[in-house]
């Protein structure tokens, strides 16, 4: 208490000096002295309690068994928890077989959609060069066309294959099939 009076002091003689004091700060003065007061008494009245030396427990067999029956639930606790976590690991392991085998199902489903898709695609390419090839032939010995126009006459052609394979030559044509021009 007398060192709050004396800080509260220093601080009032450094005000003074400075030419600021007021009503206020001796009303603080006297507000903190009553707190550390009220601080002091209670610190007085409950310290003896919290530290007494000479309280023993009541009775030792009673304090054993408290803490025999702690240990027992302390022990129960930890048994379920690992119980718990085997299980949980059971489950686990369950599971990532689970998605294991989903995996491997999807890739087998992947690849055989794949399998699919490309023989449906090579029997396309199959069908697509085979037909091709039989309008090649079919233009390599020429094709005779007719055409009859809106006005009635009728216009003979004969389409060919060069002997190159890379451009079709077409002529006109008679009446007996020979060439024109």
């Amino acid at each position: 208490l007398s060192q709050v009076q004396l800080l509260t002091r220093e601080r009032l003689a450094r005000q003074q000096k400075e030419g600021v004091t007021s009503q206020a700060d001796e009303d603080e003065m006297e507000e903190t002295e009553q707190q550390v007061r009220e601080d002091i008494q209670s610190i007085d009245q409950h310290l003896p309690k919290l530290i007494s030396l000479e309280d023993n427990p009541v009775d030792i067999d009673v304090t054993e068994s408290i803490r025999k029956q702690l240990e027992e639930y302390f022990t129960q606790e930890r048994d379920t928890y690992l119980k718990k976590l085997e299980e949980e690991r059971a489950r686990k392991a369950k599971l990532e077989k689970t998605v294991d085998v989903f995996r491997s199902r999807l890739q087998e489903s992947q690849a055989k959609v794949l399998k699919d898709q490309l023989g449906e695609a090579m029997r396309k390419e199959q069908h697509l060069q085979s037909l091709v090839e039989a309008v090649l032939q079919y233009l390599v010995n020429g094709v005779k066309m007719y055409k009859v126009n809106s006005q009635g006459t009728i216009r003979r052609r004969f389409f060919f294959l060069s002997e190159d394979h890379n451009r079709i030559h077409a002529c006109e044509i008679d009446e007996a099939g020979m060439p024109l021009n």
